[in-house]
């Protein structure tokens, strides 16, 4: 059994699809697109949950960082670490 034809069965197994020789790829993927959809755009307005006021921001594909006198660097959000949580927050 090819490995394409192992993917196809795996992912028509998760969407609760039937195998069936006719049935086409497209299909199951699509069934996977319309979560993930869903999951990024709730990720993509939620940006304010990634605030730490005054001297960051974490967004989705950018961060920003600013010091004491305010002075900003934006980076992309791939080549910075996750926030910590503040002490107070322990």
């Amino acid at each position: 059994m090819s490995t394409l034809c192992r993917t196809r069965r795996l992912i028509m197994k998760y969407c609760g699809l039937e195998y069936s020789k006719t049935f086409h790829l497209d299909a199951a993927l699509l069934c996977l697109m319309v979560p993930a959809t869903v999951l990024y755009s709730l990720a993509a307005v939620s940006n304010a949950w990634f605030a730490l006021p005054p001297h960051s921001f974490y967004g989705l594909w950018s961060v920003k960082f600013c010091d004491v006198l305010q002075t900003c660097q934006i980076i992309p959000a791939l080549f910075s670490d996750e926030p910590e949580k503040p002490l107070f927050l322990l």
